[in-house]
């Protein structure tokens, strides 16, 4: 089956962007934990996969140590990926060290998780944080909220909410219980510069949120560099190792065309190995003021 990638723009061979980022549901991983507030339960993140871009863990603390609220980033463990930058909770506040909160294991290391918190009655939405996309970022990565970690399911989510530019957003409820649940957001297409806000809706006490993860999956085709120098344009993307692997390059400067009407620029690209990288010059992209892309693995 022929792959293609996603597709960029550009204008006047000076400013560079692609189409927004879109937001969807992943689905909940429920009771990591068993069901209940027991001490010492743990949620095994690293067993999961989860995490594997980085992660943040909210003011962790031992038990006993009983902290409320404190400023959103107290005690936190941020070990974000390099694409994710900007993370600001200052809406919110945070709490930790209680006992029976669960534990989670995530790169490599145990912490007592506390949790990002917003009090507020229950069944109203409020902001917990945001974060920024910057540098090279995957086509697609997936962002992983841990809830119903606390001592008290009134401390839980009820439902999270991510919204991104453009008010795109996409939510999920949860049936809090006492056990850790993972609750998954896709974002796709995302660009540097953009900002991504997490909300929480209150199960009774305002909600919580004990771990953000980041992951991507970089062995699926996907464009991860575009840059110029005013008059070429280079394309990078993850590609396909086998020698025999070859792509195509087609442009359009009408995004309601089907792929097959776009016209191609070169349509023998061998594969560079893990990634590819191909230079379009200005006479080959006809002065246009503004263009699309598209890459497809032959």
């Amino acid at each position: 089956m022929k792959k293609i990638l996603l597709t960029f723009a550009f204008a006047s061979l000076s400013t560079l962007w692609s189409e927004a980022g879109t937001i969807t549901s992943a689905g909940t991983l429920t009771n990591l934990t068993p069901p209940g507030n027991g001490e010492g339960d743990v949620a095994d993140l690293d067993a999961l996969g989860s995490g594997g871009d980085g992660f943040v863990v909210f003011n962790t603390l031992p038990a006993g140590d009983n902290e409320s609220g404190a400023a959103w980033d107290n005690n936190i463990v941020d070990s974000l990926p390099a694409y994710v930058t900007a993370l600001d909770g200052s809406s919110a506040i945070s709490s930790g060290g209680w006992a029976n909160y669960d534990e989670v294991l995530i790169g490599g290391n145990t912490y007592n998780t506390g949790g990002i918190n917003n009090p507020s009655a229950g069944g109203s939405e409020t902001s917990l944080f945001s974060f920024e996309l910057t540098g090279t970022i995957p086509s697609s990565f997936t962002l992983g909220l841990l809830t119903d970690n606390s001592d008290n399911v009134a401390w839980a989510a009820s439902n999270i909410r991510v919204e991104g530019p453009g008010a795109v957003s996409a939510n999920q409820n949860i049936t809090p219980d006492g056990g850790s649940d993972l609750v998954s957001f896709k974002i796709d297409g995302g660009v540097a510069g953009e900002i991504y806000t997490v909300y929480g809706t209150s199960n009774g006490s305002g909600p919580l949120i004990g771990v953000a993860t980041f992951d991507s999956d970089l062995t699926n085709l996907s464009i991860i560099s575009i840059t110029h120098d005013g008059t070429d344009v280079e394309l990078t993307w993850v590609s396909n190792p086998a020698p025999s692997a070859e792509y195509t390059i087609f442009v359009t400067t009408d995004l309601s065309l089907p792929i097959g009407d776009w016209s191609d620029i070169n349509d023998g690209i061998p594969t560079g190995g893990a990634t590819t990288t191909y230079s379009i010059t200005a006479a080959e992209l006809g002065g246009v003021d503004k263009i699309f892309f598209a890459v497809q693995e032959n």
